[in-house]
């Protein structure tokens, strides 16, 4: 049902009325004009290495599972900024935390990733949206023989 709706007049209609597209481009231009290269909070590395000390103090693994924001999915994920690699650098070369990335295990391989949004549209996830979640998370972190 979800599915011939996204593919209906209607959806299509409000969807060209609302400029979702233009206005995300539009969003990330004027964004990207005087934006300037923003330093990750030394805050957050001392936190993420007290997290990473307490798992390893007992015998756990921590995993770093990064959930795109609606805007960033609308764009195939194609749209993750330089503080997206920057995190991820610090986590798996300096921290040596495992890393989950829902765009690249998830909403990358999907055709219509918005289905897992109630009416397609920005929030949180619908119930089949936080089951996927779970299953690429229980794939990720179960190693299977």
């Amino acid at each position: 049902l979800e599915y011939k709706f996204e593919r209906s007049f209607v959806y299509k209609l409000v969807k060209f009325i609302k400029f979702f597209n233009t206005r995300d481009k539009l969003k990330y231009l004027i964004k990207g004009i005087n934006v300037e290269k923003r330093k990750i909070n030394p805050e957050f590395k001392k936190i993420l290495r007290s997290a990473k000390n307490i798992s390893n103090t007992n015998g756990s693994e921590l995993y770093f599972v990064y959930v795109p924001s609606t805007s960033v999915i609308w764009n195939s994920c194609s749209k993750r900024n330089t503080h997206f690699f920057d995190v991820k650098k610090i986590l798996k070369n300096n921290l040596d935390i495992k890393f989950i990335s829902l765009c690249d295990e998830l909403f990358n391989k999907e055709k219509y990733p918005l289905r897992f949004f109630p009416f397609r549209m920005d929030g949180h996830f619908n119930p089949l949206g936080y089951e996927e979640i779970a299953k690429v998370i229980y794939r990720k972190t179960n190693k299977s023989p």
